[in-house]
């Protein structure tokens, strides 16, 4: 691989780096998921402040959506953590 070469790492090594490079990608874009509803409620809001509506924005979807979220990573930690600690071992 391109980073035994460049900084002189066996092929474990190497390896190593790639999939923390892949586990840091996923968490990132896990991190970045409640800020994505959060942007999509408050773009509503402001849409419908703005057009002068009376209409009700109604927060449940984005709620219900972020509990999931959480309750999904909260759930998978202990497997995540464990996979993180093999990978370090390994």
């Amino acid at each position: 691989m391109i980073f035994g070469k460049i900084f002189h790492l066996s092929k474990e090594g190497s390896k190593a780096i790639v999939q923390a490079g892949i586990w840091l990608a996923l968490f990132n874009l896990a991190a970045l998921l409640p800020v994505i509803l959060l942007a999509m409620a408050s773009e509503k809001m402001i849409t419908l402040y703005y057009a002068d509506s009376e209409a009700k924005i109604s927060l449940l979807p984005y709620a219900l959506a972020l509990a999931v979220i959480l309750a999904v990573m909260f759930v998978n930690r202990k497997k995540i953590i464990g996979w993180l600690k093999n990978i370090r071992n390994s």
